[in-house]
């Protein structure tokens, strides 16, 4: 199954439940106004890298019923290896960072996923949460029936 994100308008709810899906396109974790993304009932092993997560409106997020196993997407503060000065280093994507010449700033991590309230994880062969999970600042219900975690 193929998933082309190209949405013109402002969207806050995404269902792709049930049609197959093994993979998870980044940018589905990229939609800012999206309040709810249904991922359940698919064939997802992976996620993107949480890092890499810019949804600051998305408050449910249901992965129930896939094969997600621990590990899942890292965690919301691991930066990714970057080239600075000829050497390959960690930086905080949360400080100021330099790549491709530009200097920049982004956000916290933490509010890119902070209004994340509601995180479905049941049915999935999960023996700890992942690392995102327990970074979650507005974490309210986390569902975790039918995982080795129960």
């Amino acid at each position: 199954v193929c998933v082309c994100v190209c949405l013109l308008l402002p969207v806050c709810q995404v269902d792709l439940s049930r049609i197959g899906l093994n993979s998870a396109p980044v940018e589905l974790f990229q939609l800012s106004t999206v309040k709810t993304l249904n991922l359940s009932d698919n064939q997802l092993c992976s996620l993107p890298a949480a890092y890499e997560w810019c949804c600051e409106s998305l408050s449910t997020l249901d992965l129930s019923d896939n094969m997600l196993k621990d590990h899942v997407g890292g965690s919301l503060m691991q930066a990714p290896l970057l080239s600075v000065g000829g050497k390959r280093r960690r930086i905080s994507l949360s400080q100021s960072y330099v790549h491709a010449g530009s200097v920049g700033s982004r956000k916290s991590l933490r509010t890119a996923v902070g209004c994340l309230y509601q995180v479905l994880l049941r049915g999935n062969p999960l023996a700890k949460l992942p690392a995102w999970v327990l970074e979650l600042p507005n974490l309210g219900v986390l569902d975790i029936r039918g995982t080795r975690l129960t």
